[in-house]
């Protein structure tokens, strides 16, 4: 399967993307404009601007994915609780605006998106304090499924 992977340079994709090629989808990695990161051999690296609607829409009809993955994010190394807002402004803008682009960009594809969800390790009652990380991608020629936990606490 063809499968395009939006944010692939970030924390998420950096993971997932060998993941894919291990299990032999042919991945497409969609990063910023001038990003330096570097993809493994066999990938192909796609840069295009998810927040420009035109651009990103020439770069995935182009691609011609069967799936793609929605990663998108612009999180800070280092967050500041104090300045969280304008930390996570364009994060927010990827969140909406880039989505809604991808996703128009995307038609005919297979969509995943990553989800988010905020674990208080005070909190008296938590979903999960496992302190367990990991992804697994499991492949068959006509599915994909990927499963990504993180918690802490």
């Amino acid at each position: 399967m063809r499968v395009l992977v939006a944010g692939a340079t970030g924390v998420i994709g950096r993971q997932l993307v060998p993941l894919l090629h291990g299990v032999g989808h042919e991945v497409l990695a969609l990063s910023r404009p001038l990003t330096t990161a570097t993809i493994i051999p066999g990938v192909r690296l796609i840069q295009a601007d998810a927040l420009d609607r035109d651009a990103l829409g020439g770069a995935v009809r182009q691609a011609a994915p069967d799936a793609v993955v929605n990663l998108l994010t612009a999180i800070p190394r280092v967050l500041d609780p104090r300045h969280l807002a304008a930390q996570m402004a364009l994060t927010n803008r990827l969140r909406s605006e880039g989505t809604a682009n991808l996703v128009a960009a995307a038609r005919g594809a297979r969509l995943v998106s990553e989800g988010l969800v905020r674990i208080d390790p005070e909190a008296k009652r938590s979903p999960t304090r496992t302190g367990r990380c990991g992804s697994t991608v499991r492949s068959r020629s006509d599915r994909l499924s990927v499963r990504s936990s993180t918690s802490s606490g």
